[in-house]
């Protein structure tokens, strides 16, 4: 035990504690680093640890999640305008978060197993791409006024 330390007791249980330890300020340093580029900058999940991807996932802009955001928030001018009719909510909207709940759920682990964040976010790009495909058939087959609606909009 090279660096300051003094001892604590709680019941039986010894604690050491540690003043000063040399290489704490770089790892903090690095820490923060990482979670800086990971919820912000990054722009794919390949190459980061199970916790990191959850972070990007989730934080991230480029992440699942976040995107699932913007397809609600597409989806909720759609129904506000008259579009589309507000059951989209309910079936592919804010209240089809299944799978975003999976993520939360990820967030506060210590280990992330690869199948709990892979299976969540793939199914959540399929739902994305499944809405987008299924709101651009119905976009298309609009006619009249409604249709002046959504390129007004636009």
């Amino acid at each position: 035990m090279d660096a300051p330390y003094f001892l604590a007791y709680w019941g039986d249980t010894h604690y050491i504690y540690y003043i000063d330890h040399p290489d704490r300020d770089q790892e903090m340093t690095n820490s923060v680093a990482n979670y800086d580029k990971v919820t912000k900058t990054a722009t794919s999940d390949k190459g980061l640890c199970n916790r990191d991807r959850v972070r990007f996932h989730y934080f991230n802009p480029n992440g699942a999640v976040q995107k699932k955001y913007a397809m609600d928030n597409c989806l909720a001018t759609f129904v506000d305008a008259g579009v589309i009719n507000s059951g989209w909510h309910i079936a592919h909207g804010t209240f089809n978060d299944y799978h975003v709940k999976a993520i939360v759920a990820e967030l506060d682990k210590r280990r992330v197993r690869s199948f709990n964040i892979n299976y969540p976010v793939e199914r959540i790009l399929q739902e994305i791409d499944e809405t987008y495909s299924k709101l651009g058939e119905v976009i298309l087959n609009i006619r009249g006024k409604n249709r002046r609606r959504i390129e007004d909009n636009a």
